[in-house]
């Protein structure tokens, strides 16, 4: 029998989509029938806010080949006569697919005896109202009573190097059976069927979830690319804190845009009066680098090799003069090389959320040109 690979197809509501007049939507789960697929989630019906939507992705575990094995589940003496139970990794597709994340992974003995580890681990998962719920695994093993008397010393040894990980795995294996209430074993007929998996995600057509969703990028820069590497003070040098603009941030914060269907910059071009108080791409622009400059000071420093590739494959496309016209006015620089890894991020986070970035880009460096008498 050949192997299916796994799969997974987002699908968004076709009806009752939420909306930001509707405080609830329902959403269906007919498309998936109980007979034709395990469904992780306990209700036909899902209820749903304008912040958040479902999202049903679909799972096929991978059946059992000739040799009656599968990577994810298995048949042993512990599973029930015509049963096969998940494997860790057939857990972790389930895991991944519905959005579960782990914290407080912790060591529940003291180490003390080598023959014996415990760790637990929670487990955690997004729920429609937007709060989440949780749910413990733990595993304790002695080796001295795991095993049954058939077990051969080579068998004990390879067992003895992973002792941490096999106990870990356990662990995590409990606590996502626990959150997606996961049944220990199914019927072969059962397990060979796709599993429907909701997951909630953000409804990005709500504008505030979009403004935050831009806001959150911010953080995720440092992680993408690394902290800026310390540099050593010499004699006669000084420490130069990043400038922050001044009403642009307060507290690491951006400030408040006035009430609007969307943010004033993601429109596709902003009136002639509105641009002398300042273009919707050059706030935006500020608004990003002074924030990340706000999260992680050391992004003030000169922008990785691999941001420079990126910019150079982004950028030059718009034109050398208009690149350079636009920097100049937006933070003040010369020359491409001198932009900082906070600016090169507020690009490329800019660049990612709207649709018309190369046309404001134009826009702006005409306006540029225009200004000095260039055009």
């Amino acid at each position: 029998m050949a192997t299916e690979p796994s799969k997974a197809l987002a699908t968004t509501p076709q009806a009752g989509a939420p909306v930001a007049d509707k405080p609830t939507a329902q959403f269906s789960l007919a498309k998936w029938p109980s007979d034709q697929f395990n469904q992780l989630v306990p209700t036909q019906t899902v209820m749903t806010t304008d912040l958040l939507r479902p999202m049903v992705q679909v799972v096929q575990l991978e059946p059992a080949g000739k040799d009656d094995k599968s990577p994810d589940h298995y048949s042993s003496k512990d599973v029930p006569a015509g049963h096969r139970a998940p494997t860790a990794r057939g857990l972790r597709k389930l895991a991944s697919t519905a959005g579960v994340s782990f914290y407080d992974e912790r060591r529940l003995d003291d180490g003390s005896d080598p023959n014996i580890c415990g760790v637990s681990v929670m487990a955690s998962m997004l729920q429609p109202t937007g709060q989440r719920i949780t749910a413990p695994g733990s595993q304790m093993i002695d080796i001295r009573t795991w095993f049954g008397p058939d077990t051969t010393a080579a068998e004990l040894a390879k067992f003895r190097k992973q002792f941490y990980a096999h106990v870990a795995t356990r662990a995590y294996s409990r606590a996502i059976r626990g959150l997606l209430s996961l049944r220990a074993s199914y019927p072969i007929a059962d397990i060979n069927k796709p599993f429907a998996v909701v997951s909630y995600v953000p409804n990005t057509a709500h504008p505030d979830v979009r403004a935050a969703m831009l806001a959150g990028m911010a953080g995720s820069v440092p992680a993408l690319y690394g902290p800026e590497p310390a540099k050593a003070i010499g004699p006669g040098q000084e420490t130069r804190l990043p400038e922050i603009a001044d009403d642009d941030v307060i507290e690491g914060q951006v400030s408040e845009q006035p009430a609007a269907d969307e943010p004033a910059w993601f429109s596709a071009a902003a009136p002639a009066a509105a641009v002398e108080a300042g273009h919707p791409l050059e706030r935006a622009l500020k608004a990003a680098c002074a924030q990340m400059e706000a999260s992680d000071p050391a992004s003030g420093g000169p922008r990785s090799e691999e941001q420079a590739t990126n910019l150079k494959a982004l950028l030059m496309a718009l034109g050398v003069d208009a690149v350079l016209r636009v920097l100049r006015r937006v933070f003040g620089l010369k020359q491409l090389s001198d932009i900082t890894r906070a600016q090169a991020a507020a690009i490329f986070m800019v660049h990612d959320s709207e649709d018309n970035f190369a046309a404001l880009w134009a826009e702006l460096a005409a306006i540029e040109a225009a200004k000095d008498g260039m055009a």
